[in-house]
């Protein structure tokens, strides 16, 4: 569509006598008015291209713009998504550090209770070992008869077998304790590697 306002031409009349000579010069009040005519559409056809070209070099302005805004939301998108990304993998870590210390120190809690209950153990047979030497003292004193020696002797033999076991049944619980405690450490271990995993 062009810009520039068209003025309706009045249309132009000539006489041309062809019968007298054909071949005689355009006369120069036509060639003048020829002469315009074809400027004025000149003039127009270069207007024309003016105004295609501003039209579409403002189109690709336009463009250009709107490209710009599209990339410009793409990148804001990105980054908030890279944002949310973030913040959702340092939760994680973080609750899969405050499991992990919670479980260690259940660990830490049931190994020390693991150790106290051993060490009651051995204190009571400990109790029990001195309470039996001490009655063996006792009897060994009033048993001066000829078969006092194979009475006590019978007795010590009782006294370490009975030690053997109390020392056999100490060390499978030690051992149980161990392999429990060993199986705590490697859930905990699978529980930490999972979550930093994630």
């Amino acid at each position: 569509m062009m810009s520039a306002s068209i003025t309706p031409q009045k249309p132009i009349a000539f006489e041309v006598e062809i019968k007298e000579n054909p071949n005689a010069e355009t006369p120069d009040r036509i060639q003048k008015r020829f002469e315009e005519v074809e400027s004025t559409l000149q003039e127009r056809k270069s207007k024309s291209m003016e105004t295609l070209l501003i039209k579409l070099e403002a189109a690709e302005t336009r463009k250009k713009a709107l490209d710009e805004q599209k990339l410009e939301k793409t990148k804001e998108q990105n980054e908030k998504a890279k944002k949310v990304a973030q913040e959702t993998r340092e939760k994680l870590e973080m609750e899969a550090n405050l499991q992990a210390d919670k479980l260690k120190e259940k660990l830490e809690t049931a190994s020390q209770r693991a150790e106290e209950h051993i060490n009651e153990k051995k204190k009571k047979l400990e109790e029990h070992f001195s309470e039996v030497n001490q009655r063996k003292l006792t009897a060994s004193q009033e048993c001066l008869s000829p078969g006092s020696n194979e009475i006590l002797n019978k007795l010590e033999a009782a006294e370490q077998r009975r030690k053997a076991m109390e020392d056999e049944k100490l060390r499978k619980m030690k051992l149980a304790d161990e392999k429990a405690e060993e199986v705590r450490k490697r859930k905990a271990e699978n529980q930490t590697s999972s979550g930093s995993a994630i």
